[in-house]
């Protein structure tokens, strides 16, 4: 039975982890990614792909010891990656990035040029490459592709 100390530090290895490896595996990935020491007494916490898994590493003072537990059912709960995280975040957010482009150019439309409220969507939509910039780096590539498309376009009917 696990009994790590009281006040023992716990480390999650976001993301997900190749359930295959062992103790030097394991141990090679604690110094490698999370930049610490496996024989340092903390507890070094690992999950599979599927979820179902988990592994944990720890250093008792004798040696180190590898537990491992697997669910019937269900999934463990666990942190993504950053790059994982800022991944789907880009997913969900591009489709409501687009409703609202398409809504603020019919509000454009619909209002009068002159307004405050005219010439404040005016202006957001006169810098909207620099939303989608920090949002869907994608966006912004295939914009200013279809504007170099255009521009060559155009010079060649001159």
């Amino acid at each position: 039975m696990l009994q790590p100390p009281s006040g023992i530090r716990v480390f999650l290895a976001c993301g997900t982890t190749d359930m295959r490896k062992g103790f030097d595996g394991l141990a090679a990935q604690v110094q490698l990614v999370l930049a610490q020491d496996p024989h340092g007494g903390a507890l070094f916490a690992f999950r599979g792909r599927r979820g179902d898994l988990i592994k944990l590493l720890w250093w008792d003072g004798q040696g180190l010891v590898l537990y491992s537990k697997r669910l019937e059912r269900g999934r463990f709960v666990w942190p993504q990656a950053p790059e994982q995280r800022h991944a789907e975040r880009r997913a969900r957010s591009k489709p409501l990035l687009a409703a609202l482009h398409t809504w603020m150019e019919a509000q454009r439309r619909r209002l009068s040029g002159r307004s405050d409220l005219g010439k404040a969507l005016q202006y957001a939509l006169g810098r909207w490459e620099a939303l989608l910039y920090h949002h869907i780096p994608e966006a912004v590539r295939a914009i200013r592709a279809h504007r170099r498309r255009n521009t060559a376009a155009m010079q060649a009917t001159r």
